[in-house]
């Protein structure tokens, strides 16, 4: 009554029930990896509209030239800013520092990527920087990605689990139904 294992893994149901048990395993893997980037996208787009929201409110305080509207907006910023979840560097046309929870590190105009460790700051985060001028003066603002690697890796975690699932179920019911077919 019992079907042996080896006779079991011979059979036609047995393999027909594993080849489509593969083929839904790859299709979700692939609808998974596909998830996971759109996630990610999605996660750092936002990012990236925080960090230009934030340069945009202190660089449109100089709207009437007066640049201690900047270093006060700047100030305010900075003291908001937790832990260095946001990083700020106003610097006058010289160089020199009118404002900054950071050091002074050399940071091209527009966007960029740089680890918190450039800037003095411990932890595996990175920061997306956005820099212009304000003016005369020149303005780095950015936002790390401690939120979204938290976020990712539990995403990726939570489908790691899902697709242990899958694997055990689809194999399983390949091998159940497989077991019947032959009975």
């Amino acid at each position: 009554l019992c079907m042996r294992p080896h006779s079991l893994l011979r059979s036609t149901p047995f393999r027909l029930a594993l080849a489509f048990a593969i083929f839904f395993i790859c299709a979700f893997l692939l609808a998974g990896f596909v998830a996971i980037d759109l996630i990610r996208r999605e996660l750092d787009a936002r990012y990236d509209n925080r960090t230009q929201e934030l340069f945009n409110v202190i660089s449109q305080s100089y709207a009437d030239g007066d640049i201690q509207d900047v270093i006060d907006a700047t100030r305010v910023h900075i003291a908001a800013a937790a832990h260095k979840r946001d990083i700020f560097l106003l610097q006058a046309s010289g160089g020199r520092v009118l404002a900054a929870n950071v050091p002074v590190v050399s940071i091209p105009d527009g966007w960029s990527k740089r680890p918190g460790a450039d800037f003095g700051i411990a932890g595996d985060y990175t920061y997306r920087i956005f820099a212009g001028s304000v003016g005369p003066n020149r303005l780095v603002a950015g936002t790390n990605n401690e939120e979204t690697s938290e976020l990712r890796e539990i995403v990726v975690i939570s489908f790691g689990w899902a697709s242990i699932v899958v694997i055990a179920l689809a194999i399983g019911g390949g091998a159940l139904i497989a077991s019947r077919a032959q009975r």
